[in-house]
């Protein structure tokens, strides 16, 4: 699916939102319908990102851990933000905020293992 498909998609169900705004539960419904379908169609522009990022990895003679690591970082944080969205459309801003705390310790956990590899290079260096 084309960008402008998706903004298309986008546009439609805001309209819709606003036009449904008397019933705020339909209009967290649509919005998690239309991240759905935006999503799923960006499936396949995903999968050439990763094949691009798994072509730059190998060329530079990155070990594929790291690239790993950074792209399940990256998808964390985009799945968090939608989460994040949808919670503050639907009026749960606590609920926002809980699910960014939990996003970035994710983050943090998945790239334990890359600060921890850093850090054993920085002290074999001094040593």
């Amino acid at each position: 699916m084309n960008i402008l498909s998706v903004v298309c998609i986008g546009v439609a169900a805001s309209l819709l939102v606003l036009v449904l705004k008397d019933r705020p539960e339909t209009g967290v419904v649509i919005a998690i319908a239309a991240g759905v379908i935006i999503i799923g169609s960006s499936l396949g522009i995903i999968s050439e990102i990763f094949d691009a990022v798994n072509s730059i990895s190998e060329l530079a003679g990155i070990e594929g851990g790291y690239i790993k690591t950074v792209l399940k970082a990256s998808g964390i944080a985009l799945a968090v933000t939608v989460c994040s969205a949808i919670c503050r459309d639907a009026g749960q801003t606590a609920i926002a905020r809980v699910v960014e705390i939990a996003g970035r310790a994710a983050i943090i956990g998945v790239a334990l293992p890359v600060i921890n590899a850093l850090f054993s290079e920085i002290v074999r260096v001094i040593k």
